[in-house]
């Protein structure tokens, strides 16, 4: 059975929320509050889990081509029929699926074949930035 860190004595109810320190009582805890305390160094798997979760930077080389330009973000800023398709939700998962994927341009091609209101969206989109595609 675990005890108290402080006094070593009862069985600890509470955790500093600091350090994370088990005591049992409040004279327990102003007695563990006389002396700074530290939060825990994160344990290696996590650090390890938090790095490989870093996304990946754009390279600029691949996409000059394809990068819309400010005013064209602007026109579809601006766009109504733009912002009653982002109405649905269906439509917001998808761009956002693709963003996230790592061949996106493979996954539109596949969305655009299964989905006629996500390519009227997408041809909805390169009118407003007069790109053809």
């Amino acid at each position: 059975m675990d005890l108290c860190r402080i006094c070593h004595v009862n069985a600890p109810k509470y955790k500093c929320s600091t350090c994370i320190l088990p005591y049992c009582s409040l004279a327990c805890y102003k007695t563990h509050k006389e002396t700074p305390c530290q939060s825990p160094a994160p344990k290696q798997s996590q650090v390890e889990t938090k790095n490989s979760q870093k996304q990946t930077p754009i390279e600029d080389d691949d996409e000059d081509e394809t990068r819309l330009t400010t005013e064209q973000l602007q026109q579809l800023g601006s766009c109504e029929q733009i912002r009653s398709f982002l109405d649905y939700p269906q439509i917001r998962d998808l761009v956002t699926k693709i963003d996230a994927a790592p061949q996106p341009d493979k996954l539109l091609d596949a969305v655009r074949k299964e989905d006629s209101v996500f390519e009227d969206f997408v041809q909805t989109l390169l009118k407003s930035t007069n790109t053809n595609q």
